[in-house]
C-alpha cells in the first residue's frame, strides 16, 4: 500500500514548505503561465522555475511578489527575469480575515542586486536549501 501524503504533491511551492526565518534565494531559469484553482476561483498565473534540481516553482499570484521581482529587476516582462537571482521568504498575511503563512520576495536593497550583477551558478547558492 502507498502513502497517501504523496498525492498531495504540489508543483508549486508553498510557504509551509519554507523554514521560519531563513530566506532563500534562486535563480530564475524560466517563467511560465499555470493554471490554478478549480471552478469560478480558476485562473492564469505567472510561475517562476528555478536553476538547478528544485522540483517546485514559486507560483506570483500575490501582486506583490509579481512587483517586487518587476522592481527588483527593472522590467515588467518575465523574459529579462530569466538568470536573475532574487530572496524569499516565509512570513504571515491576512486573508479572509485570518492570519495565514505566505511566501514574500525582499526588496532589492536587502537582497544588493544590480542590473550589472552577474548571476551565481547553482552550486554557489551557499546551503539555503528547501526541503522538498
Amino acid at each position: 500500500m502507498a502513502n497517501i501524503g504523496k498525492y498531495d504533491q504540489s508543483k508549486f511551492l508553498k510557504a509551509e514548505d519554507l523554514q521560519v526565518g531563513k530566506n532563500y534565494t534562486r535563480i530564475i531559469d524560466a517563467v511560465t503561465e499555470e493554471e490554478v484553482g478549480q471552478g469560478g476561483d480558476r485562473a492564469l498565473i505567472p510561475v517562476a522555475w528555478f536553476r538547478g534540481d528544485y522540483k517546485k516553482g514559486l507560483g506570483l499570484s500575490a501582486k506583490i511578489n509579481r512587483n517586487m521581482l518587476a522592481h527588483n529587476f527593472g522590467s515588467l516582462e518575465t523574459d529579462d527575469w530569466i538568470g536573475r537571482k532574487f530572496t524569499f521568504y516565509r512570513t504571515m498575511t491576512e486573508y479572509q480575515g485570518k492570519a495565514v503563512p505566505c511566501i514574500r520576495i525582499r526588496p532589492i536593497e536587502e537582497t544588493q542586486h544590480t542590473a550589472e550583477e552577474t548571476p551565481a551558478e547553482p552550486g554557489e547558492l551557499g546551503d539555503d536549501d528547501i526541503p522538498f
